[in-house]
C-alpha cells in the first residue's frame, strides 16, 4: 500500500489571514458539507421507493404529518415579517410534537382515508414496483390537494384556521376524479410506466406560475404550501436514509497540472504530504481529532484513526431500496411509524432491520454512495476521509475543523507560484512546530514543470529545520 497522500490547499486556507492562524499553524485539516465541493452530484443516490401498502400508507402518513406542520408555521406567520423558509420538517414524527398537534395530525390522515380513491390510490402503487423521484413527486402531486383539504377540515372544525377549507380547495370533487381516474389507469396496466414527459411539462408550468407569486412573502407561502410542497417533501425524503456527511479530500497523485491549477489555486499554493498508518484491513488512516460525541458542554473530541476510502469511478452511483434503507432512524421510530399498521401488523420491508448484519450492510452502501464519481473525474485520484454523525451536529463549521499529529505530516511541496514571501512564512511555520514537537527533520519540495514526463513533478529543497 502506498503510504503517502496529497492534499492541495490555498495560501488564504493554510497561512490564514486577516492576522488569523491558518490551518497550517493549527494542524487542522477541514471537512466540507458535500455543497462545498465542486462536483454537483458528490453524494448522489439512485433512490427508489418499492413497498407493500403498510409501507406506502406510512409514507402517506408522514407526507400530512409534515405538512400539516408547515401549515401550522404559515397560519402563524401571516403578520409576521420573518423570511421564507422552505425547509421540510422531514425528522418530525408525531411522538416528538406536542399531544395536541399529534391528535390533530391524526384526525386529519383519518379524514384522508375516508376518500375510497386515496386508498384505491396506495393500493395501486404499492406492487414493490421501483418508483422514483420525479414519479415519487407525481403521485404526492396528485394526493396533494386532497391532503390540503383533511389537514384544513380539521383545523377548520376545532376553530384553529381564519379560513374556509372550501376557499382552500374549491373543487374537491375533481381532485377525487382524478386521483381515481390515475389510480385506475395504474392498476389497469400491468407494466405500468411513468411518463417523464408529465413531470417535465408540470415542471413548466409550476416555474411559470411561480413568477406570478413571488410579490409578496404571503404569496410565496402559500405558492410553497399548494404547489412546490410535494417536491419538496419527495427531496428531503434522503435526509432520512443516510446521515449528513463531511468529508476532507486527498490525492493519491499531485502530478497533474489541472489538479495544481484547480486545488492548488493557479499554482500558488501548497500540497501538503501526509504519511499515513495502515488499519487492519490493510487500509490507509490519519490519527485526527474529531467529534466523537456530546455532552451540556458541547461537543466532545478523540482521537481516532480515521480511514482513507478510494473514490470509485468505474461503479454506477448506488441503488438505494427507501424502505429498507432508513438507517438514520432510531429502530423504534421505524417499528412504530414506517414498519407497522395501527393493527400490528407488519410491513414486509424493513425486514432484519436492527440487525448486525444489516447495519454493516448499511454503513457499506452509506460509503460507497459517498466514494462513487463519475470517470470525468478520474484524473484526481481522490481518496476521501469521513465524517458522517448520526448523533449529534457538526453542521457548524468549527466543528469540523480537526486536528492531526505533526507526525503524519510527511512534508510539502510549494506550487509553480508561490509567492517568495509565502514561502518564507511557511517554512517559518514549519520551523516552530518542529521544535514544539522535536522533530529534526521535515521535507520541502519545489513543484516544477517535467518536460520528459509532460507532467508536474518535485525535487527535493534542502532548508534546514533549525535557523542558520
Amino acid at each position: 500500500m502506498d503510504d503517502l497522500f496529497y492534499r492541495f490547499r490555498s495560501l488564504d486556507r493554510l497561512l490564514g489571514k486577516d492576522e488569523r492562524h491558518g490551518e497550517l499553524e493549527k494542524l487542522e485539516i477541514f471537512f466540507s458539507h458535500p455543497s462545498q465541493l465542486n462536483d454537483p452530484l458528490e453524494g448522489y443516490k439512485d433512490i427508489y421507493w418499492a413497498g407493500d401498502s403498510i409501507a406506502w400508507t406510512n409514507l402517506i402518513n408522514h407526507y400530512i404529518t409534515c405538512l400539516l406542520q408547515h401549515i401550522f408555521e404559515h397560519l402563524t406567520s401571516l403578520t409576521s415579517p420573518a423570511p421564507f423558509n422552505p425547509s421540510i420538517l422531514i425528522r418530525n414524527h408525531s411522538d416528538t410534537l406536542p399531544n395536541t398537534v399529534a391528535d390533530i395530525i391524526r384526525a386529519a390522515q383519518l379524514r384522508a382515508y375516508r376518500h375510497h380513491q386515496v386508498t384505491d390510490y396506495i393500493s395501486a402503487i404499492s406492487d414493490f414496483r421501483k418508483i422514483r423521484l420525479q414519479e415519487l413527486t407525481f403521485h404526492l402531486n396528485v394526493l396533494h390537494r386532497i391532503m390540503v383539504h383533511s389537514i384544513f377540515s380539521e383545523l377548520e372544525s376545532l376553530r384553529l384556521s381564519p379560513f374556509k377549507t372550501s376557499d382552500i380547495v374549491e373543487r374537491l370533487a375533481d381532485d377525487l376524479t382524478t386521483c381515481g381516474h390515475t389510480a385506475a389507469a395504474i392498476k389497469a396496466s400491468t407494466k405500468y410506466t411513468f411518463a417523464e414527459t408529465l413531470y417535465e411539462k408540470a415542471l413548466g408550468f409550476k416555474l411559470a406560475a411561480k413568477i406570478e407569486h413571488m410579490q409578496n412573502k404571503q404569496q410565496q407561502r402559500w405558492f410553497f404550501l399548494m404547489v412546490e410542497f410535494p417536491e419538496y417533501f419527495s427531496i428531503a425524503l434522503e435526509e432520512l436514509i443516510h446521515p449528513k456527511w463531511y468529508t476532507a479530500c486527498f490525492m493519491a497523485d499531485c502530478t497533474n497540472s489541472s489538479v495544481w491549477g484547480s486545488y492548488g489555486s493557479n499554482h500558488t499554493g501548497v500540497c501538503l504530504i501526509y504519511q499515513a498508518n495502515s488499519s487492519d484491513r490493510n487500509r490507509p488512516t490519519l490519527n485526527l481529532e474529531i467529534p466523537v460525541g456530546e455532552d451540556r458542554d458541547g461537543l466532545i473530541t478523540g482521537l481516532v484513526p480515521l480511514e482513507l476510502h478510494k473514490v470509485d469511478y468505474e461503479r454506477s452511483f448506488a441503488q438505494i431500496d427507501f424502505f429498507n434503507s432508513l438507517g438514520s432512524l432510531p429502530v423504534p421510530t421505524l417499528n412504530k411509524f414506517w414498519y407497522t399498521d395501527g393493527n400490528g401488523n407488519k410491513s414486509a420491508c424493513g425486514a432484519g432491520v436492527g440487525s448486525s448484519q444489516w447495519r454493516q450492510s448499511y454503513w457499506d452502501g452509506v460509503i460507497e454512495a459517498n466514494t462513487t464519481k463519475l470517470k470525468d473525474w478520474e484524473y484526481e485520484k481522490e481518496y476521501r476521509a469521513i465524517l458522517h454523525p448520526s448523533a449529534f451536529d457538526i453542521s457548524n463549521a468549527a466543528a469540523r475543523k480537526c486536528r492531526y499529529d505533526f507526525k503524519c505530516l510527511n512534508g510539502l511541496i510549494f506550487g509553480i507560484k508561490t509567492p517568495t514571501q509565502a514561502k518564507l512564512k511557511i517554512i517559518s511555520i514549519i520551523r516552530s512546530l518542529c521544535l514544539k514537537h522535536e522533530r529534526k527533520e521535515f521535507n520541502f519540495y519545489q513543484a516544477r514543470y517535467n518536460p520528459s514526463t509532460n507532467k508536474i513533478s518535485h525535487h527535493s529543497i534542502d532548508i534546514p529545520i533549525r535557523p542558520m
